[in-house]
């Protein structure tokens, strides 16, 4: 199994001392040019995802939405609390097992937040610390021999729209 975790991209500043208009932060134009620069880069490296989950916030969302359709992918895109900014590793780790049901060959792509997507990169590497240069609409992808996740897998590659 191949994870392609995916922070999401460059997202508009909102000034809200409370919090509650985080959860809708849109990307910025230069957010979505790069989400779509990670998914021509994903295209031109064969990586079709057969599931794509997302957070239920509207960046990590309209991340995941141009990536899938720069990969003319015809997949549905399910929105997952498990892949938020507070989420641990074993809570997503049952959801994308349970979801890919034995699916050994199946590719994930994965779009959520830091700390979450840096603590998901360490324990799937079995690196020590969260990593927290994740950088906004970075992917890394990880692969797994079995579908269950089991173990440390191997990086195959961590990209930034930059360089994609």
């Amino acid at each position: 199994m191949i994870l392609l975790l995916v922070r999401h991209g460059i997202a508009e500043d909102i000034d809200d001392s409370e919090g509650s208009a985080d959860a809708f932060r849109q990307l910025t134009p230069k957010g979505r040019r790069k989400a779509r620069d990670i998914g021509r880069f994903l295209a031109g490296h064969r990586m079709e995802p057969t599931l794509a989950i997302s957070s239920v916030r509207t960046r990590a969302i309209q991340t995941a939405e141009i990536i899938l359709e720069e990969l003319s992918s015809g997949q549905p895109l399910r929105m997952l609390d498990s892949i938020d900014m507070d989420a641990e590793w074993k809570d997503f780790r049952r959801d994308v097992t349970e979801l890919v049901a034995g699916g050994a060959d199946a590719v994930v792509l994965a779009v959520g937040h830091l700390p979450s997507m840096g603590e998901f990169f360490s324990v799937a590497l079995g690196i020590g610390a969260p990593f927290d240069g994740f950088r906004k609409g970075a992917v890394a992808a990880i692969e797994w021999t079995g579908a269950d996740m089991a173990g440390h897998g191997e990086l195959l590659f961590y990209m930034t729209p930059r360089y994609a």
